[in-house]
């Protein structure tokens, strides 16, 4: 497949998803700036993180901390290469370190998987009930 066939075949599955989006209860329930921010691509979340991490009972002091410690990895910013000098980090070796950033990555994962799995819970049991 070509270039050109890539992007026509992903501007059509766009619109086909707008489509979908503005036949939405809950989008249409949105705000039109909100609306518009999401359509554009602006934005990937209805809510600032913060706000999610709040409602996922995440501590925002260590939602922020733990924000930062993984952005930080993952952008390409010049502390990213800097960081990986030390200790072997982001290099595929075993060391402390790495096994350290992985517990914490985990952790932090396992802690919002839970509460995702009860916020779902708890929205199907209110489905069931009305």
């Amino acid at each position: 497949m070509s270039a050109t066939e890539d992007v026509s075949g992903f501007l059509t599955q766009a619109a086909e998803l707008r489509l979908r989006l503005n036949a939405n209860t809950f989008f249409s329930g949105l705000s039109k700036k909100k609306q518009n921010k999401l359509l554009r691509g602006e934005t990937a979340y209805l809510s600032p993180l913060e706000e999610i991490a709040e409602r996922a009972g995440i501590d925002l002091t260590t939602f922020r901390l733990l924000y930062k410690l993984l952005s930080s990895h993952v952008h390409g910013l010049p502390m990213s290469f800097y960081r990986m000098g030390e200790q072997n980090r982001g290099r595929g070796v075993h060391s402390k370190s790495e096994e350290g950033y992985t517990t914490t990555a985990v952790t932090f994962a396992a802690e919002l998987l839970t509460a995702a799995v009860e916020e779902m819970q708890g929205l199907f049991s209110l489905a069931k009930n009305a």
